[in-house]
């Protein structure tokens, strides 16, 4: 009988080791196994919401943004182990061995609404020039920076009238895209820089130089000629919502760049025909087609059914509008937005927050 109480305990003990190391592996192993998962359910979220918004002003609704501002998490784990068994003197002994054990995860998440003077003051501001130039030099193409932040450059416009509600006749724009398409080639062959330069007291100029190579290239004589620049040089001085420089630009706001960007979004025809959209014009007579303005920027695709092809989709108005995974512009365009947001909202901060959710296991 003692034999059988001491292969009995032997048991128990092992079992009770065992379930000792699950208990010390448990609190490294939940931060890798729900770190990750909290981390990508907040930034597809932010997304979300951001598109939502996007395609909201289309509609001339009112956008709104929420932003994760905690998410604490309570975990319990509890493990037990146990062991019987019998020894009667007549009769065959019995053992009997349980082990047993629960995890449970309790989130619980914060929310706070983005609003206030500040935040709606940092939204409807000029998009800061620095912010520009960093964006510019940390990879983006000039062009698309340009044309979702500029709207105008020494007087060619950069589609103002469609930096609030869609207007109802086709905005100027032709001749600043053609002027951005020219130095996005430029660009490629590595033929400009967009940098500040020193040229004595006060803040350093912000100039826009081009190569020796470029002198005589159709790109930049049509560039100059569009511009009114003078052709003899390769350095021109640039002035963002400052003037005094060769060529001089205004910034639009944050909000601009959203209304301006809503306006690829393809709506159903059923909304257009009930009037809730607007209708624009072309010069022609006929309707304007926003991705002439807006091609290699931004296109916000409808469909009845999330589509599989789809790499970000939000349900509005009975509809799922898309980003499809093969636009590659779109989604370039669309990081490029999420960046200007970031950088143009740094430091605001929410009200207090108003809604906290503990999240159901």
């Amino acid at each position: 009988m003692k034999q059988y109480m001491r292969i009995l305990l032997t048991i128990t003990l092992g079992l009770t080791f065992f379930a000792s190391m699950a208990c010390q592996r448990t609190g490294p192993s939940s931060v890798t196994m729900g770190r990750g998962k909290f981390n990508d359910a907040i930034q597809q979220t932010n997304a979300e919401q951001l598109l939502t918004n996007i395609v909201r002003l289309r509609y001339r609704d009112t956008p709104h943004f929420m932003q994760v501002a905690s998410v604490s998490v309570g975990m319990e784990v509890q493990i037990g182990a146990s062991g019987s068994g019998t020894f009667p003197e007549a009769t065959m002994n019995t053992f009997g061995l349980g082990l047993s054990g629960s995890y449970k995860e309790k989130p619980t998440v914060t929310y706070t609404p983005l609003q206030g003077e500040q935040f709606v003051t940092q939204l409807l501001s000029p998009i800061d020039e620095r912010t520009i130039v960093l964006l510019v030099n940390t990879g983006w193409s000039i062009s698309r920076v340009a044309r979702i932040s500029l709207q105008d450059l020494n007087g060619l416009e950069n589609a103002r009238t469609a930096t609030g509600p869609t207007p109802d006749h086709e905005p100027r724009y032709r001749e600043f895209k053609e002027v951005f398409l020219l130095l996005r080639e430029i660009e490629k062959r590595g033929g400009l820089q967009l940098g500040y330069a020193q040229t004595g007291e006060g803040d350093p100029a912000l100039n826009l130089t081009f190569a020796q190579a470029e002198a005589d290239s159709s790109e930049l004589a049509r560039i100059r000629e569009l511009l009114g620049l003078n052709p003899g040089r390769l350095v021109y001085s640039l002035g963002i919502n400052r003037s005094g420089a060769d060529i001089t630009a205004t910034s639009r706001s944050l909000m601009g760049a959203f209304y301006y960007l809503s306006q690829g979004t393809r709506v159903p025809a059923r909304d257009e025909r009930r009037g809730s959209v607007s209708v624009t014009m072309a010069n022609d007579g006929g309707e304007f087609d926003w991705m002439d303005m807006l091609g290699g920027l931004m296109e916000i695709r409808t469909a009845h059914r999330r589509p599989s092809s789809a790499h970000l989709a939000v349900p509005y108005r009975g509809v799922w509008f898309y980003l499809d995974d093969a636009d590659l512009d779109s989604k370039s365009t669309f990081v490029l937005l999420q960046q200007l947001f970031a950088l143009q909202s740094v430091n605001v901060r929410g009200m207090m927050p108003i809604l906290t959710i503990p999240v159901s296991n």
